[in-house]
């Protein structure tokens, strides 16, 4: 019995997801207006909200809540997009209230061997405090529509907004959680107090970065996160990297050439590449130049907190040009919630 209720009520939540999406394709295409009653209470109406994320009054241009499923496709065309939102820890809230995560250091911290009829020792939590993240807005700018499109019926309208919107909220989100000040803005892990400075490349021309280089910065990351810690760079310092040879012409990163599963690693360590880091230098610089190309991250450490993506559809600020615009907008910060050594960078002069 238990099995048959559990089976109704997973189909009675498909059959609602569906007729919200169906509502959402409809508002799509034809506006709040034309919404029956049903599907209006389908598509809950959003607020408006303030530079730092908070509401500030009534939504403008039939502003909604977007439904489950859409929301799941606007975030897996993000991580799909964003090796670091797709690597991250990701928590979804429901409002922008600001929220505390504890933090401490005490990966080094052990227990003991007890024997019969002795006290334990103290070991208090090491550096014991918290993070707080609260939520900025982000926008993936106005997307303009011929009504002609809209009314072509063989087109997926939320599955191609869903893909459009989730790259673009992807690029800005994680651009800001990579080098974000903290500042009006997340604080981007490459920005965070949590990062360690590794040290300068021992190349000799930015163009450089030698294996040493490589262990240099593992060294600087607590062994408690390097289990699953991974490299990260800018694409075209991955594409340098894959050129580098030693003196018998071989690869210098074999790992980068010939990774029977596809996957690029250094080290025996996974490297992914986000287009928010530095690139790595190609020819010297006057004055000299200092970029940060590479870093070696637990990412699972960096908390990244989204709100409930609101769409909205513009239907008169284009009408001279029969077109309807749409933008979305979602509410985001991100931090580490660590104080441990969980991740390490390393810098290149020339």
């Amino acid at each position: 019995m238990l099995k048959l209720a559990e089976d109704g009520i997973a189909n009675a939540d498909a059959e609602r997801e569906k007729r919200e999406l169906a509502a959402l394709d409809k508002f799509l295409r034809l506006g709040r207006d034309r919404l029956s009653q049903e599907e209006k209470k389908l598509l809950r109406e959003a607020r408006d909200m303030g530079e730092a994320g908070y509401a500030t009054g009534a939504a403008t241009g039939g502003g909604i809540l977007v439904p489950v499923d859409f929301n799941d496709m606007v975030t897996s065309a993000m991580k799909d997009y964003s090796p670091l939102l797709s690597l991250a820890t990701i928590i979804q809230s429901p409002t922008g209230s600001p929220r505390p995560f504890p933090t401490d250091q005490d990966a080094n911290s052990s227990g003991e061997l007890q024997p019969e009829n002795v006290q334990a020792n103290l070991a208090d939590v090491s550096q014991p405090g918290q993070v707080i993240l609260t939520s900025f807005k982000f926008s993936s700018k106005e997307i303009r529509l011929s009504r002609e499109l809209l009314q072509d019926q063989e087109v997926n309208l939320p599955e191609y907004l869903a893909r459009i919107l989730g790259v673009r909220l992807g690029r800005v989100i994680s651009t800001y959680c990579t080098t974000g000040t903290g500042s009006g803005q997340p604080v981007g892990f490459m920005n965070s107090s949590t990062i360690v400075n590794a040290g300068t490349a021992a190349g000799t021309t930015g163009a450089e970065i030698a294996g040493a280089d490589f262990a240099l910065v593992e060294s600087a990351v607590d062994a408690a996160y390097r289990p699953r810690a991974k490299w990260m760079c800018h694409p075209s310092t991955l594409q340098l990297l894959r050129g580098f040879v030693d003196l018998a012409g071989h690869p210098l990163y074999p790992g980068l050439s010939n990774s029977p599963d596809g996957i690029d690693r250094i080290m025996n360590r996974e490297i992914v590449t986000n287009p928010a880091m530095d690139a790595l230098q190609t020819g010297p610089s006057n004055p000299l130049t200092t970029v940060r190309p590479l870093a070696l991250c637990d990412f699972t450490q960096y908390t990244v907190r989204m709100c409930p993506i609101i769409l909205q559809r513009l239907d008169e600020k284009y009408a001279e040009f029969f077109q309807v615009a749409y933008v979305a907008y979602q509410r985001a910060d991100g931090n580490f919630t660590t104080a441990g050594n969980c991740a390490a960078y390393l810098e290149t002069t020339y």
